[in-house]
C-alpha cells in the first residue's frame, strides 16, 4: 500500500515532470517568437532604408524636374521672343511698304 507521505512525494513529482516538460515547451515558444519577432524587426529596417533611399532619389528628381522646367520656361520664352522679333520685322517691313505705297 501506499502511503500518505509517498503520494506526497507522487504529487511533487508528477508537478516536477509537468514543470519541466511545461518550462520546455514554453521554451520552445519563447525561442521561436523571440526569432520570428527579430526576423520582423531586421525586415523593417530593411523597409525602412529603401524608404529613405526612393525618399532621397524623389528630391533629386524633383530637383531635376524643376531644372529641366525652368529650361523649358525658358526655351518657351525665347521662342516667344523670336517671334516677337519676327512680328515686328514684318510690321516693320509692312510699314516701310505702305510708305512707299503712299508715296
Amino acid at each position: 500500500m501506499v502511503n500518505d507521505n509517498m503520494r506526497v512525494w507522487i504529487i511533487l513529482w508528477i508537478f516536477w515532470v509537468v514543470g519541466v516538460v511545461g518550462g520546455d515547451i514554453v521554451q520552445e515558444k519563447h525561442d521561436e517568437v523571440v526569432e520570428r519577432v527579430e526576423s520582423l524587426l531586421s525586415a523593417l529596417d530593411e523597409r525602412k532604408h529603401q524608404v529613405s533611399e526612393l525618399r532621397r532619389r524623389k528630391v533629386e528628381l524633383s530637383k531635376w524636374l524643376d531644372k529641366d522646367n525652368t529650361t523649358a520656361r525658358t526655351e518657351e520664352k525665347l521662342r516667344a521672343s523670336v517671334r516677337a522679333a519676327h512680328a515686328k520685322e514684318v510690321v516693320e517691313e509692312g510699314l516701310v511698304e505702305l510708305h512707299d505705297l503712299e508715296r
